[in-house]
């Protein structure tokens, strides 16, 4: 994580409110190597029937892309827990998405191996017989389509 930048919207930054934004903004670093820059905004709303009023927001830019979280409470360390909590969640759903991803686009290979086996086994119904360089490369993909579950290979 290369930088965490914290604003105050209607709010003074002491120096233990930077502290604590930055210890919680530190471990998500920890966490999560593919997380660039974190942009934490904290304000405080000066209408006296907002019950909710101290609110912290984070710009999270990842991977080329940016996400939004926010958390209100009635207390601004509150917010900031809040505010963890619900980053957390969602980089832990970015990074599945992504392996999801990862991992579909592995079984699509899987799925071309299956083709290449199901065309050696046409041709060998076509000419009737195998050349050995052939059958061993059939052998072979016959070996990996056992070895793939279904539910991978489709």
């Amino acid at each position: 994580m290369e930088a965490i930048v914290i604003h105050g919207r209607n709010i003074a930054l002491t120096d233990a409110l930077k502290q604590a934004v930055t210890d919680r903004m530190d471990k998500i670093g920890t966490l999560f190597s593919f997380l660039k820059t974190i942009e934490v905004h904290l304000s405080v709303g000066k209408n006296p029937r907002i019950q909710n009023a101290h609110k912290a927001e984070c710009v999270l830019h990842v991977n080329g892309s940016l996400m939004k979280v926010e958390a209100s409470s009635a207390n601004l360390y509150a917010s900031l827990d809040l505010l963890l909590d619900k980053v957390l969640c969602a980089l832990r759903k970015y990074k599945t998405r992504n392996l999801a991803r990862n991992k579909s686009e592995r079984a699509k290979g899987e799925n071309i191996r299956m083709l290449g086996l199901k065309e050696a086994l046409k041709a060998e119904r076509r000419t009737g017989y195998v050349d050995v360089d052939d059958f061993t490369a059939l052998l072979s993909l016959q070996e990996e389509a056992v070895r793939i579950p279904y539910a991978e290979a489709s």
